[in-house]
Parts: structure tokens; C-alpha cells; sequence
């Protein structure tokens, strides 16, 4: 199984930012994981997570809004 992840919709709004999303995906899995894992640490991980997962948010809601003001133009 190749550890890249799979981009199923492309376009010019989505492509620069595809890199960093897989990124954060990846970071996100990462301090979950550890979080289960490194038990004195887990609140860290837990609160590591969730700041990225706020951040991968907004980036996704900011490209949407970027994709509706390039479709009305």
C-alpha cells in the first residue's frame, strides 16, 4: 500500500494547498496515535491534534470560499 494519499478532485483553487493538507492529515494521525501510546504525554498529543485538526478546518472552509468566488467570477 503506497503511503501517499490518493487526490480524487483537482483543481487550480485546490492544488497548492493539497500538499499541506496531506501533511496535516498525517501530523494529526501522528499525535493520535502517540496519544494512545505515550501515556504521560497523551493530554499533549490530544491537545496537538485537535489545534491541527482547528487549523486543517479553517484551510478547507478558506478553499471552499476561494472555489465559490472563482466560480462567480
Amino acid at each position: 500500500m503506497s503511503n501517499e494519499i490518493k487526490r480524487k478532485f483537482t483543481n487550480t483553487t485546490r492544488m497548492p494547498y493539497q500538499d499541506v493538507i496531506a501533511l496535516l492529515i498525517k501530523a494529526i494521525d501522528f499525535h493520535n496515535k502517540e496519544a494512545m501510546q505515550d501515556f504521560i504525554n497523551t493530554e499533549f498529543h490530544h491537545k496537538q491534534a485537535m489545534n491541527l485538526k482547528l487549523y486543517l478546518i479553517d484551510l478547507k472552509e478558506f478553499i471552499a470560499k476561494k472555489e465559490n468566488e472563482s466560480i462567480q467570477n
